[in-house]
């Protein structure tokens, strides 16, 4: 288990805004384009609407971490634990339908947040979040880096079938802040830990023969061994991934 020692949490806003291009906590009672039948407007907030919190938020002291096959017990994937499982948000998710637009601060909108520090880990490689819905809009901010930022129109959302990005956290990182929502969206993630100052091993690989370079109607030219988790300029010697020296491409000119 990991216990966190500033205790991580999920929000879903629980309001939405009487017109899609205006935050929820604006105030505007002007309605949009398609009015919503005997949903009258109240300090810029369908009425229909309010028959629960306007923010519905749970807080995780603990998760359970589940050790990732091949990596030797190094890193692990954060799970839903018996500690988790009365809260009525998912770990790591957050959602609104509030808005068209982006409202990041509003403090009726969707998001998350995971601090690791206080703790022995660190996020992992292959950490991500993931962007859903119509008109979703998302910002992360990892440590003290510049947020990131991305959003989406309700056409592109279709056309994407209401997958709207893949964000990768990077490794090493202790914090993790995401604000995330749309009309209606949200996010989600799946994140893993490592114990901190992990030096990541070398891929692995199985080594694969096949002739390299050659030209359309000329015959081979070259050989060299890679292997799955060997990048272009990497070959697989012993099982593990080296730079290519003295192999050069010829020119199909």
């Amino acid at each position: 288990y990991l216990t966190f020692e500033h205790p991580a949490w999920s929000k879903r806003g629980n309001r939405r805004s009487c017109h899609s291009e205006y935050c929820p906590s604006q105030g505007h009672n002007e309605t949009s384009s398609n009015p919503i039948p005997d949903c009258p407007c109240e300090n810029g907030l369908r009425t229909c609407y309010m028959n629960e919190n306007a923010i519905t938020t749970d807080y995780f002291d603990q998760v359970e971490l589940r050790p990732l096959e091949d990596t030797a017990g190094m890193v692990w994937e954060i799970v839903e634990s018996d500690t988790t499982i009365g809260s009525e948000l998912v770990f790591g998710s957050g959602w609104h339908c509030s808005s068209a637009v982006s409202c990041f601060d509003d403090p009726l909108s969707g998001g998350f947040r995971v601090d690791l520090n206080g703790t022995d880990f660190e996020f992992a490689d292959g950490s991500y979040v993931v962007l859903r819905g119509s008109s979703a809009h998302i910002r992360l901010e990892v440590d003290d880096e510049k947020p990131k930022v991305a959003n989406l129109t309700g056409s592109e959302a279709e056309d994407d079938k209401r997958l709207l990005g893949t964000h990768f956290i990077p490794s090493g990182a202790k914090t993790l802040t995401v604000s995330c929502g749309g009309y209606c969206g949200g996010c989600t993630s799946k994140l893993f830990v490592q114990k901190v100052g992990r030096e990541n091993p070398p891929l692995s690989c199985t080594e694969q023969s096949y002739f390299w370079p050659s030209c359309e109607n000329e015959e081979p030219t070259g050989v060299k061994h890679d292997g799955q988790g060997c990048s272009d300029n990497d070959e697989c010697q012993n099982g593990n991934c080296t730079k290519i020296s003295g192999i050069e491409a010829k020119s199909c000119g």
